[in-house]
C-alpha cells in the first residue's frame, strides 16, 4: 500500500495521482488477501480462469487511469496554481459517468480507424506475445545470424516505422472531451 502511494506522489504531487496510488495499492493488498481464500486457487492453471484474472486486472488498471488521467484535461495556465482536488474529483466523477452510463458505441468505428495503426501495432505485439517459445527462439536466432546490413537496414526500417507512427495526427480521444 504504501509502494503504491509513493508511485502515486513519484507521478505527481497532486490528489489524483495519490488516490490513483491508493486505488491500486487497496487492489494489492485486495489480491494478498483473496488469495489465501480464494477457492479458485487450485484451478489457476486452466486457461479460463487465467483469462478471467487478466480480464479483471486489465479492467480494474484501465479504470483506475481515469484518476490518473484526472486534472491533466486542464489547460496548462490555469495548472500554473497546483492541482485542485474538487475539480479533479469531479473531472474524473465526470470521465467515469460517461463511460458507464452514457457510452456511445456509434463512434467505436472512427476511434478504431483513426487510431488503425496503432491498433495494427498492440495486435502485432499481441500475436507474437502469445506465439509458442520454440518459434520465438527459433525467429530471434534467425534474426541474430542475418548479416549486419540487413539488421541495419532491419533496425532502420524499425525506427522509421514508429517515427511515423508517433508523428501522425493525433487525434484526441472523443471522450476525454467531456
Amino acid at each position: 500500500m504504501i509502494t503504491m502511494l509513493l508511485g502515486g506522489l513519484w507521478h505527481g504531487s497532486s490528489w489524483n495521482f495519490i488516490i490513483w496510488g491508493a486505488l491500486n495499492g487497496f487492489a494489492l493488498v485486495f489480491y494478498k488477501l483473496w488469495k489465501k481464500v480464494s477457492p479458485w486457487e487450485n484451478y489457476k492453471h486452466h486457461w479460463y480462469v487465467r483469462a478471467w484474472a487478466v480480464f479483471l486486472t486489465f479492467s480494474f488498471i484501465t479504470l483506475t487511469r481515469v484518476w490518473f488521467r484526472a486534472g491533466s484535461n486542464s489547460s496548462l495556465p490555469s495548472q500554473d496554481g497546483g492541482h485542485d482536488i474538487g475539480s479533479e474529483f469531479w473531472a474524473a466523477t465526470s470521465m467515469l459517468e460517461q463511460i458507464f452510463l452514457h457510452m456511445d458505441w456509434s463512434v467505436a468505428p472512427q476511434v478504431l480507424m483513426g487510431y488503425a495503426s496503432v491498433f495494427v501495432v498492440i495486435v502485432f505485439g499481441l500475436v507474437v506475445h502469445w506465439l509458442p517459445s520454440n518459434w520465438k527462439e527459433n525467429y530471434r536466432s534467425r534474426f541474430s545470424n542475418l548479416p549486419i546490413p540487413v539488421l541495419s537496414a532491419i533496425c532502420i526500417g524499425v525506427v522509421f516505422f514508429a517515427y511515423q507512427i508517433m508523428s501522425a495526427d493525433m487525434h484526441p480521444f472523443i471522450y476525454f472531451q467531456f
